[in-house]
């Protein structure tokens, strides 16, 4: 019996109002060779063929074929707040204008505000 008979069609996706910069980055092949030559095998995609990722908005991503998909395994940040977040991204762009990195040698103003917000939304033993 032929599995794509077993296989149902997948649904559609929702309406979405942002249309996906044209891809201008390189054939997929290019980049896979590229990887496998590149990087260590730990550095594994899980896929034969994995998905060229090329642009993300909030809970989508497209691929450089300009297909859509719905992101749910995405990364650290983008579990909580999506990818390019407007908000995330203008605030990302902000900071990286005054100073993009700094080690913990020194003091930085964002940390200390940060952790002090942060703090002031825990139970006082957390505190």
């Amino acid at each position: 019996r032929a599995l794509s008979s077993a296989i149902p069609e997948a649904p559609s996706l929702p309406a979405c109002d942002i249309q996906p910069q044209q891809y201008k980055a390189g054939e997929y092949k290019e980049h896979l060779s590229a990887r496998q030559r590149h990087l260590p095998p730990r550095a594994l995609t899980y896929y034969r063929q994995p998905l060229l990722l090329h642009q993300g908005h909030m809970q989508w991503v497209w691929d450089h074929r300009q297909r859509r998909y719905l992101d749910f395994y995405s990364g650290v940040a983008t579990v909580s707040v999506g990818h390019c977040h407007p908000r995330v991204t203008e605030a990302a762009r902000e900071q990286l204008g005054r100073l993009c990195h700094t080690t913990n040698i020194y003091l930085h103003p964002g940390i200390g505000d940060y952790t002090q917000r942060l703090c002031a939304t825990l139970p006082s033993p957390l505190q």
